[in-house]
């Protein structure tokens, strides 16, 4: 018996011997470093990185203003570098954003003030290649031509609006608002004055037949570099005259949303982003590339011909674009686009609420306020720029501004 339990004492010691050898170590619990380290690439952003589109309120074809924050942008969210240790130094540098570029204060543009102001809302506004004349478009064919240099009105139409004139107006088709647009190099005008009917007007207000429309709004329309052709968009077709008159192209294309002359062609934005050039020399239309869809909405892109390329940005966006859909320049974040002022280095800006000029030189941005009457601007219903000057209308108040 005593050697039984002898030889049950010494395997039982080998039993605890051996199980000793063998039991494994606890196992740990993940830490919190570990568990964020496997979210750090994770981010609470569109899909591929995308910016989502960005809407504003600023309309120029009706007349609409823009309130003070006419855009936003959502940018990724990203983790806290000190919530999230690695050992990759350079995978550090890829998941954060570079920074936005900082923008300093400049000068204070004063904007020269046209009197007398609109009777409607200044839907449109269109200033002459000198920048001596700006002209203004409202509902009910008001129309207005001031002198930019002391911004007294030159002429306007009709003389009277009264009430039994509107009444008899918006019971007819002519209720859309008037698109003014200056020959280059001239102080007359033509005017999309009755809905699809284009005047020729010139600086003494006298009326001249030019074309009837296509029984269809007018959505854009332009008077080409030379002078010698007239562009305009409807709804089913684009069509281009002669000036002063005569019929050349009767293009049936629709979909199209804007249009922006350059010598020889007429550059197309169609409402889903794509782009074709429009020849005055034989009518046919070449596919010219493509808006990038993250940016914004066709109908609020602005175009620039530098005498080599096009040039895009787009309300609400950050940066300028190529044909190709590929950024050139990067605009701060701390503002929101309007549309180019006259130069793809100059661009018609919000920031902090207030509407300025954005100059870009080299890497760095100037942002300049512009005011009314000492007053800033909080709202911009309508703008036209060349490389000389900026008209723009607030309400039914005109002012412009000289670069030069």
């Amino acid at each position: 018996m005593k050697t039984m339990n002898f030889i049950a004492v010494i395997a039982l010691s080998a039993i605890t011997s051996l199980s000793a050898c063998m039991v494994p170590a606890a196992k740990t619990a993940p830490s919190r470093h570990e568990s964020t380290s496997k979210k750090a690439h994770r981010t609470d952003g569109p899909p591929n990185g995308r910016q989502p589109r960005t809407e504003t309120d600023m309309a120029s074809t009706n007349g609409s203003t823009a309130p003070a924050s006419v855009g936003s942008q959502t940018a990724e969210k990203t983790q806290n570098p000190a919530e999230t240790p690695s050992s990759d130094s350079s995978q550090k540098k890829s998941d954060t954003p570079a920074a936005s570029p900082e923008v300093t204060t400049g000068s204070v543009m004063a904007l020269t003030v046209m009197d007398p102001p609109m009777r409607t809302m200044a839907a449109h506004v269109a200033v002459s290649s000198d920048c001596r004349w700006v002209a203004a478009g409202g509902r009910y064919r008001e129309t207005m031509v001031w002198r930019t240099s002391n911004g007294h009105r030159v002429w306007m139409i009709p003389e009277k609006l009264n009430r039994q004139y509107i009444d008899l107006l918006a019971r007819s088709r002519l209720r859309e608002t008037v698109i003014p647009y200056f020959i280059p190099d001239s102080s007359t005008i033509f005017a999309a004055l009755d809905g699809d009917t284009i005047r020729i007007i010139d600086i003494g207000g006298n009326i001249g037949a030019f074309r009837g429309g296509f029984l269809g709004p007018i959505l854009d329309f332009a008077v080409m570099p030379s002078g010698k052709r007239l562009v305009a968009v409807y709804p089913d077709r684009v069509a281009v005259w002669r000036t002063p008159a005569g019929l050349v192209y009767n293009i049936q294309k629709s979909g199209i949303v804007r249009l922006f002359p350059r010598p020889g062609a007429a550059l197309l934005v169609s409402g889903d982003g794509s782009l074709h050039e429009l020849s005055m020399s034989d009518g046919k239309l070449a596919s010219a590339g493509m808006l990038p869809g993250e940016a914004g909405s066709p109908e609020k892109v602005s175009a620039l011909w530098d005498g080599e390329n096009w040039h895009f940005t787009l309300q609400g966006s950050n940066a300028v674009f190529k044909a190709d859909g590929s950024a050139e320049i990067h605009i701060p974040k701390s503002v929101t686009v309007l549309g180019f002022a006259g130069s793809a280095h100059r661009i018609l800006v919000f920031s902090n609420g207030n509407a300025g000029i954005l100059v870009h030189s080299g890497d760095s941005f100037t942002f300049h306020p512009l005011q009314m009457k000492g007053a800033p601007i909080t709202s911009v219903s309508s703008f036209q720029a060349n490389s000389r000057c900026l008209a723009i209308s607030v309400g039914k108040r005109v002012a412009v501004v000289h670069f030069e």
